[in-house]
């Protein structure tokens, strides 16, 4: 696990979460991660909201840092991956 991003190695203090789900770096295993980030999000909001005897904000702070880090990451990834468009054939 030492080869992840370093934001990725306290996931598993913040969320229920496998090594195995961390280590899938593919397209889909980081899309559902970050599907997992914005519903522990939205929990953690939640209870912010209501006012929950167990909202930590520094735990709502943490999570958002990775969700961030993380979505910034796969969309970087994901437009480095793309075909090069030619501006000869835009409109």
């Amino acid at each position: 696990m030492s080869e992840l991003p370093r934001h990725l190695r306290a996931l598993p203090h913040l969320l229920a979460i496998t090594d195995a789900e961390i280590e899938d770096r593919t397209f889909l295993g980081r899309a559902a991660l970050l599907a997992k980030l914005e519903q522990a999000l939205r929990a953690e909001r939640a209870r912010g909201i209501a006012g929950h005897w167990s909202y930590e904000l520094a735990h709502h702070t943490a999570l958002f840092a990775v969700y961030r880090r993380e979505w910034d990451a796969f969309r970087r990834d994901l437009e480095a991956s793309a075909p090069p468009t030619d501006a000869a054939q835009k409109p």
